[in-house]
């Protein structure tokens, strides 16, 4: 039999013995444990279970499962390292064969206990070989036999659903202490190529009006009431756009690039038979490169107007693996620490975001306005608005009157 099909379930079992309140943490709805570690990284623990398919038994052909159950207490690394990081602990036979992608971590005891790879290894060694993040990999591989660290979490793997406060908070304060110490030695290090993408962020952020967080690898506000989200992935090599139209459709509306395999036979007989959706607007150079699905489908072609389309087809050249969905449009891309090239990337976006934006189809209503409730003005005698409406008599208005009606 061969190891098949593995799933992966969150475990039915909120109970945490008296770990929530020993140690000052709470239990989600999901059943989560959720905390802090010295007031400065999250920690969090779940139950889980995994199913696992291993095929057919010889004997009568019956299917056969493996079941596993285990508990992952981990610390959140915000933000993250990116460097493309996996390390795991490993307790193989000395002569055991490592891993054909592991890289050394340049030191003899750390690559004893620990193997894994990164895309950026220099960070990653520099990072792992911290004194302070070094002296603590090599105590806890001693004492927990699985432990990994990755670009976003420091996670230690228990056996079964553990709730026993002896193994709980040890394993808790040892990925608390870890995540601690991997998130202060990762800050202490500045490359060439972040501090340019960094600069180059800066500059960006600031003609576009956004706010750039304190690691420079996030830029976010609202254009135009038009929400802007660029994030760099975790392992550094990547960036997320992310766009939200300013007026939600009035409709479902998911899009994306249309691959081969979504019509093997040319007039998708097979996946329409299944069910499968793609709304043709009838535009062929348009239905030829997405796939386009909502509800109601004459509001979806009602929004796909000629400019929004020739907008997303230029959107899909620079990025083919775009997407829309939720009201919002998500693009990926290579880092980019070039200013210009990131402002044209930007504007792309943002003019596919406001074409997508449904137009007004309100008709001419003259000088009536529907009240929202919140304010109205003051006129005198002969129709004329008084101070009384400027913001500051206003507000002052509304301290001490009550408008009747007003509810």
């Amino acid at each position: 039999m061969a190891h098949g099909l593995r799933q992966f379930f969150l475990g039915r079992t909120d109970d945490w013995g008296d770990a929530p309140r020993a140690l000052g943490m709470e239990v989600t709805k999901g059943g989560q444990l959720r905390g802090l570690w010295n007031d400065a990284v999250e920690i969090r623990g779940y139950h889980a279970h995994e199913t696992v398919w291993l095929g057919y038994e010889e004997e009568d052909g019956s299917e056969a499962y493996d079941y596993r159950h285990y508990t992952e207490l981990y610390a959140i690394l915000e933000p993250p390292l990116r460097c493309g990081l996996r390390v795991d602990s490993w307790k193989l036979a000395p002569d055991a064969p490592r891993q054909e992608d592991a890289f050394s971590l340049g030191d003899a005891e750390l690559d004893r206990c620990y193997q894994g790879e990164a895309s950026q290894r220099e960070i990653a060694r520099a990072v792992l070989t911290d004194p302070t993040v070094r002296a603590l990999l090599l105590e806890h591989a001693k004492t927990w036999a699985k432990l990994w660290v990755s670009d976003r979490y420091v996670t230690i793997e228990l056996p079964s659903y553990e709730r026993r406060l002896r193994y709980v908070k040890p394993a808790l304060a040892a990925v608390g202490a870890i995540g601690e110490a991997v998130l202060r030695a990762r800050a202490a290090i500045r490359t060439p190529a972040e501090e340019a993408q960094r600069a180059a962020w800066a500059q960006v952020a600031s003609g576009w009006g956004l706010d750039l967080s304190g690691d420079g690898a996030r830029m976010h506000g609202a254009v135009r009431g038009t929400a802007l989200d660029v994030r760099l992935s975790h392992d550094g090599w990547g960036m997320e756009i992310a766009v939200r139209l300013q007026t939600p459709p009035p409709c479902e509306l998911r899009l994306r690039r249309q691959a081969p395999e979504d019509k093997p036979f040319g007039d998708g007989l097979i996946h329409q038979v299944f069910g499968f959706q793609d709304i043709v607007v009838g535009d062929p150079a348009f239905d030829a490169r997405f796939i386009v699905q909502g509800e109601p489908e004459d509001a979806v072609r009602a929004l796909l107007r000629p400019e929004a389309r020739a907008v997303l087809l230029e959107v899909l050249d620079r990025f083919p693996g775009m997407k829309l969905e939720d009201g919002r449009l998500v693009v990926l891309e290579k880092a980019l620490d070039d200013p210009r090239e990131l402002d044209q990337v930007l504007k792309l976006c943002f003019a596919a975001a406001e074409a997508l934006s449904p137009p007004s189809a309100s008709p001419d209503q003259g000088p009536f306005r529907a009240c929202s409730g919140r304010r109205r003005p003051s006129f005198g005698r002969a129709g004329e608005e008084t101070a009384a409406s400027t913001p500051q008599r206003a507000d002052a208005r509304r301290r001490t009157t009550r408008w009747h009606g007003d509810r």
